[in-house]
């Protein structure tokens, strides 16, 4: 037989079931999601770290250094170079001794490239459609390593022989003469295979002269004119061409062809010594004719280039932070080696990506942090009203229990046992599906989210109890005066949130890129939504006292009586309407959020490209842009020029640095007539327009506000400021001008080497590449879908949309699971208010409008509050915050739409089919037993 205790105990927990088992739901759900959430963002960190690094060149995964400088190690009248090389190891190993932990062991033995001057053989050829050949005499040991000798040999030191037989021939001021080296001496090198191509066909064992660089130590000395002879001795291919050094000097595998479109090109070859040869330098810049002290006035250095390989495969969720923050103190930091005599500045491209991955990690840890509380808010609320209906179950139980003599304690100690009895088998469950989902094992963090899930739940059940009286109360709006406490409590909650986001706004956007999570970022949004409902609650009779004069001069009493009952006997209060302004709140907020980053992400697609393709080569005559703008496919072409940088100056003011640029404006109106951003036709037209004083110019918006602007003290005609330049490079910091007006201004005009397509409908950018090739035989491509493809392709960013709409799914879940709560709580009063409307023949119909007057218009007046908080955090947030990494470039535009629109619609809407869903539930009354008929 069981104590009388156990019984009860027993008998309370069955009357409990349905209540038990929306608790036990929610304690699952929270748990799982307090386990997987955290795994998940874990492993899209991990995702965005791989991401961001493979975005990184791998000649920008190392720490680099590089100097134009005298060499001091080298000697002056001898040739010690291979002593050097272990001189350079000691030296260069001082930079990265001493660096701890994760970068330290991450960090491979230093590297060093030594890279002189390019010099211009004296015979380039009489084909002048070739380009003029240039090579630049470069060292270093371990070429060996990086390539394959495809044709003839390594190149032998000769350094050491041309510098003696230079000093037998040619002592210091003795001989003015000019002197041609024996080809015996030629200083022997190594190229690329492309390179010896492209030098003019240069063959392996051809000799050709250069002449010494001329320098202003003596004009003596600058007019010998004296030439040496340099040899081709072999020919390579990278073995790996992808590999990080190819890409630190793509001058060693392929050459680089420099042509501005005003001169004939010039095409330099890389030239590999013998490393025993690295001061030959010095022969080139006629040492043999200048004194020792003088060496450090000759005009051309030598490039040194260090760095150290950094293991990217080290750097994980855990130690990026840290990893970023050594990157930025190395960077921050010079250092002095001795044979440099300046100090050497490290770089690196891993400093910008994991800096890009803290980032928006950041941004999505404190937006998610933002949109979560939404969620959290509600599932609260819920789990308060299931212990109201809980209580209300077990109120006479309860009475009798404390007229027998039960403590206060005893009963909450008793509640909350029975809760516990609920949540922590489903915390248990909960754990276990979310380890289930995530292959994770228990430990610390699992078993203290256990003990939270289960513990909330029965204190929230606990301290719901109010033991003063133990009597039945009506949960009503109007239960009277709020108390002297409670005002100060909602002037405080007021006064907090004012300023808040008063201390927001005087702050502004303090970093350029977050680093850390604000907690005042996240706290400022919950006190709007606090001060958001009890405004609601003190503001919600007002329109209720409109609508009760309207009713009640029409026919039938349904309306009229509503309104009354709602302002009377409300199934709402202080809480509930939390839930219904915080969670509206957060669906709109996260709704409008999401539009603008997608705005955003458009905005710096168009900005970037500027039309449906947009290509780049070497440049781009009247002939060729012709020929594009005839091939098929293609509606129409514009060129963009870029004319440098100029000044701007707005009247005596300070002179500001600006891109300028020049199109043909009719044309480039055309390409971006359905470009978001684009420059209009009527701009196009007022750019074309010469018959004004001044030429007429197009500014960015660095120049909003400013007057009377003049460029290089040439006055223009201001049109006025654009946003964007959509297809430039410059974002806010431009001018544009038609190639008429600039003309006009300078009397000349620049070579466009970037142009905007239009494609026909229909037509891609694989369709026409072919036949752009044809005209221009390399060129670069950009398109729409290319570039929004690269910032999607962020798994943070990719993820983005997806969890902000989730969270408004789940929002609106929960808030219909809240409104459905709130019309069963009222159920006790509701039912004697029908009872007696059902003897005085109200129709079912008229009962179900009734309930639907219970919980309409306080989820109306909700959702407009929260309609407009939403936008005023989003609003708020996009100031505070830099977005920039999220959009691509550009700060997003917060602006409604739609979508943003629908969700306060939808949450009314939603609230409404609950309430007509259950009313056949919640409608039905039994007369006799509320009016105690025939009992």
């Amino acid at each position: 037989m069981l104590p009388p205790r156990v019984v009860t105990f027993l008998k309370q927990f069955k009357v409990l079931f349905s209540p038990s088992a929306l608790i036990a739901a929610m304690v699952v759900i929270f748990t799982v999601g307090a386990i997987v959430l955290p795994t998940l963002a874990s492993k899209l960190f991990a995702e965005e770290v791989q991401f961001q690094l493979s975005k990184v060149r791998e000649m920008n995964r190392a720490l680099n250094g590089s100097m134009n400088t005298a060499d001091n190690c080298i000697p002056w009248a001898a040739w010690e170079t291979r002593d050097c090389w272990a001189y350079f190891d000691e030296e260069i190993a001082k930079v990265t001794a001493g660096i701890e932990d994760p970068l330290g062991s991450s960090l491979s033995k230093g590297d060093i490239h030594f890279q002189f001057v390019s010099l211009t053989p004296t015979w380039s050829g009489e084909d002048l459609t070739l380009p003029d050949v240039a090579v630049a005499f470069s060292v270093y040991r371990d070429l060996a390593d990086q390539i394959n000798l495809l044709e003839g040999r390594f190149p032998n030191a000769i350094g050491e022989e041309l510098q003696q037989w230079l000093i037998n021939k040619a002592p210091p001021y003795k001989d003015k003469i000019i002197t041609t080296v024996p080809t015996k001496y030629a200083i022997e090198f190594v190229t690329s295979v492309a390179a010896a191509e492209q030098m003019q066909d240069w063959q392996v064992g051809e000799v050709r002269y250069i002449e010494a660089l001329r320098t202003t130590v003596d004009q003596a000395v600058r007019d010998t004119g004296m030439k040496f002879p340099i040899k081709l001795v072999g020919v390579y291919e990278a073995k790996d061409p992808n590999a990080g050094y190819w890409q630190r000097f793509p001058l060693s595998r392929d050459g680089a062809l420099f042509d501005d479109g005003n001169r004939r090109p010039v095409f330099t070859g890389a030239a590999y010594l013998n490393p025993a040869d690295l001061g030959i330098w010095q022969v080139f810049q006629v040492a043999p004719f200048v004194d020792k002290g003088q060496v450090s006035l000759l005009s051309e250095p030598v490039s040194v280039n260090i760095w150290y390989p950094v293991d990217t495969t080290q750097i994980n969720p855990e130690n990026a932070n840290e990893f970023a923050a050594q990157l930025r103190r190395e960077a921050a930091t010079t250092h002095n080696l001795d044979f440099l005599p300046r100090a050497l500045s490290i770089s690196t491209g891993i400093n910008e990506a994991v800096g890009s991955i803290n980032s928006r990690d950041v941004l999505m840890t404190t937006t998610y942090a933002l949109i979560v509380i939404g969620p959290i808010g509600v599932a609260l609320v819920v789990l308060m009203l299931t212990s109201q209906i809980a209580l209300q179950r077990l109120a006479a139980a309860n009475q009798i229990q404390r007229a027998r003599g039960a403590t206060a304690t005893f009963l909450r100690s008793r509640l909350f046992m029975l809760a516990i009895l609920v949540s922590l088998p489903a915390a248990i469950v909960g754990a276990a599906i979310g380890l289930l989902i995530t292959g994770g094992a228990i430990n610390t963090n699992v078993v203290v989210i256990v003990v939270a899930a289960a513990v909330v739940p029965a204190v929230i059940m606990a301290f719901s109890l109010h033991v003063k009286g133990m009597h039945s109360a009506r949960n009503d709006l109007g239960e009277g005066k709020a108390s002297l406490g409670r005002r100060i409590l909602e002037m405080l909650l007021f006064a907090l949130a004012v300023i808040g986001v008063g201390l927001l706004l005087l702050r502004g956007e303090a970093k350029n890129v977050a680093l850390e999570i604000d907690p005042l970022v996240l706290a400022t949004p919950l006190l709007v939504a606090l001060a958001g409902s009890i405004l609601v609650l003190r503001f919600y009779p007002v329109p209720l006292a409109f609508l009760e004069g309207r009713y009640r001069k029409q026919k039938g009493a349904t309306n009229w009586l509503g309104v009354i009952r709602n302002r009377r006997d409300a199934a709402v209060g202080t809480i509930p309407v939390f839930a219904l302004v915080l969670g509206a709140t957060v669906a709109v907020f996260a709704s409008i959020f999401s539009a603008a980053i997608v705005d955003g992400i458009k905005r710096s697609v168009t900005a970037e490209v500027g039309s449906d393709l947009r290509i780049s080569g070497p440049w781009f005559s009247d002939d060729v842009a012709e020929a594009i703008g005839n091939i098929p496919g293609i509606a129409g072409q514009a060129r963009l020029a870029d004319a440098g940088t100029l000044t701007v100056r707005a009247g005596s003011g300070a002179p500001i640095a600006t891109k300028v640029f020049i199109v043909d404006a009719d044309l480039f109106a055309q390409v971006q007539r359905d470009v978001y951003g684009g420059v209009s036709e009527d701009i196009a037209a007022q750019l074309k327009n010469t018959t004004t004083e001044y030429p007429a110019a197009l500014f960015g918006t660095t120049f909003e506000g400013m007057t009377d602007l003049a460029i290089d003290g040439k006055q223009v005609s201001q049109i006025g400021v654009y946003p964007t330049l959509p297809g430039a490079d410059q974002l806010t910091n431009w001018v544009l001008f038609d190639r008429s007006g600039y003309e006009r201004l300078f009397g000349s005009s620049f070579v466009a080497r970037v142009m905007l397509i239009d494609l026909a409908e229909g037509v891609s950018a694989e369709d026409v590449f072919p036949l752009i090739q044809e005209e221009v035989r390399s060129f670069a491509s950009s398109t729409m879908q290319e570039a929004e493809g690269r910032i999607l392709a962020s798994p943070i960013v990719n993820a983005f949309g997806t969890i902000l709409w989730g969270v408004i799914v789940l929002t609106v879940i929960l808030l219909a699971l809240t409104v459905m709560l709130m019309l069963v709580i009222q159920r006790p009063e509701r039912a004697r208010t029908f009872a007696m409307l059902t003897t005085l023949g109200a129709a079912a119909k008229q009962r179900r409008r009734l309930l639907l007057w219970e919980i309409v218009p306080v989820t109306v007046v909700s959702a407009i509050a929260a309609t407009l908080f939403g936008y005023l955090l989003a609003r708020l947030l996009v100031f505070l915050v830099n977005f920039n990494s999220f959009t691509g470039g550009i700060k997003p535009i917060v602006a409604y739409d739609l979508t943003s629109l629908l969700i306060p619609v939808g949450i009314v809407v939603v609230s409404a089919f609950v309430v007509w869903l259950f009313s056949p539930l919640l409608a039905r009354v039994n007369v006799l037993a509320q009016l105690r008929l025939g009992a």
